[in-house]
């Protein structure tokens, strides 16, 4: 063993009596190991030791000094640990030295996947407590009755601003769905094909969509839980209601587990030039043969979503060209500026190809008369969910690019000493 000092922050449920024992995994450098992340090594290190025959033996020298007074999530203990302030704890080396950093990674990409589910569950949550609101809150009229004195009040859900949040709330929420169950298909295949090709293919895709999950959806997800808020007026604001506490617990999304920052920085930086560039022209190849496969099908209500699906696949391909050319000649200040509307970009090219597959599954189905009433409306709420995101949502494709492609750098260069 090694003995572990030092302290460690933000560790979420560091400290509580559901479990006989914690056992921590820390990262520490041992004695000579050279400096940065290189020389970092991965320890298990537990809450009491254990003995050769299972039980549990002594304390091992780990404390909980703090616990942090926090917005949300208040149900996790997040704690302060400290390790060995009276130099007696004790840490088990796992795997290789100055190989944690690797280890950890293993464990953080899964996490972050773990975090973009937390999003979509969440906002999911915040969605459902809007919609019902909105059918049993009585306040004012039609608005084709609005002159009327003697018109009845109606449902908030009849108000088409309210109207419209919902629906954006359930694009996103439909969208962010898909993308993670997509990602959790190909996490399968890339675990469990019998073809190698197909595994390569698909860990690829896993590996370069996990920063766009995460990230994207815990963003766009606590956007979803404001909506929430809105359509519940006052009443969002007060605890009693509930829907304050998804914004609450789902802030957190976006900064642990790695900022989205840092997961723009991880898309744009790290996973476009991995094996030189195959991962982003695998995703290309995939949006381009879903297209060639179907732009001859669809009909007059569905060819305006691929249209202008078609437009936005193309510019991401263009913007993403245009950052790689800039990455080439080493100047990298101005892409990494660029890293967040990016990611943001290509979350919402991703949820415009998910959300056309649905509609196209669903225009199929909806020929087969034997549907019930219920199930018509499943399938044509699902090609107005498509039209509603590519209409409102996706023009904004061509905001970002157009951010992008200006080569403003004020944010670089404006003075924040005042």
């Amino acid at each position: 063993h090694y003995k572990i000092k030092g302290t460690k922050i933000f560790i979420s449920c560091g400290e509580h009596d559901m479990t006989e024992n914690i056992v921590h995994l820390v990262l520490a450098r041992t004695p000579g190991a050279p400096p940065g992340t290189k020389g970092i090594s991965l320890f298990l290190v537990p809450k009491y030791r254990v003995n050769a025959d299972g039980t549990l033996g002594e304390p091992n020298d780990v404390f909980c000094s703090g616990i942090e007074e926090k917005m949300g999530i208040h149900g996790s203990a997040t704690c302060t640990l400290n390790f060995g302030d009276n130099d007696q704890c004790y840490g088990y080396l796992i795997g290789k030295e100055e190989h944690g950093i690797a280890y950890m990674f293993q464990l953080m990409n899964e996490a972050r996947l773990s975090v973009g589910i937390q999003g979509l569950s969440i906002g999911g949550v915040a969605y459902r407590y809007a919609l019902k609101y909105a059918k049993e809150r009585i306040q004012g009229v039609s608005v084709e009755q609005w002159k009327d004195p003697e018109a009845p009040r109606v449902a908030i859900i009849e108000h088409p601003d309210v109207r419209r949040m919902l629906m954006t709330m359930k694009a996103y929420i439909d969208g962010m769905r898909a993308l993670l169950f997509k990602v959790g298909y190909w996490a399968d295949l890339a675990h469990y094909s019998e073809d190698d090709a197909e595994r390569e293919t698909c860990q690829d895709l896993v590996d370069l969509l996990t920063p766009v999950c995460k990230a994207y959806a815990t963003d766009w997800g606590y956007e979803v839980t404001t909506l929430a808020i809105q359509v519940h007026g006052g009443y969002g604001y007060i605890r009693e209601y509930g829907v304050e506490q998804c914004a609450r617990d789902l802030k957190i999304g976006s900064i642990y587990e790695g900022t989205n920052g840092i997961q723009a920085l991880d898309l744009l930086g790290r996973k476009l030039s991995l094996k030189g560039g195959m991962l982003f022209m695998r995703y290309v190849q995939l949006l381009n043969t879903f297209v060639e496969e179907n732009e001859q099908k669809v009909d007059e209500e569905i060819r305006p979503i691929m249209e202008t699906f078609v437009q936005a696949k193309d510019a991401l391909a263009g913007v993403t060209m245009f950052l790689g050319e800039l990455g080439m000649k080493n100047e990298w200040k101005y892409p990494t500026l660029c890293a967040t509307p990016y990611l943001n970009l290509f979350g919402d090219v991703t949820l415009g190809y998910l959300l056309l597959e649905q509609a196209l599954v669903a225009k199929e189905r909806l020929a087969d008369s034997s549907l019930s009433k219920a199930e018509r409306t499943f399938y044509d709420n699902k090609i107005k969910t498509a039209k509603f995101f590519t209409h409102q949502i996706m023009p904004r494709v061509h905001s970002w690019i157009s951010a992008i492609q200006s080569k403003d750098q004020s944010a670089l260069e404006v003075d924040f000493s005042d």
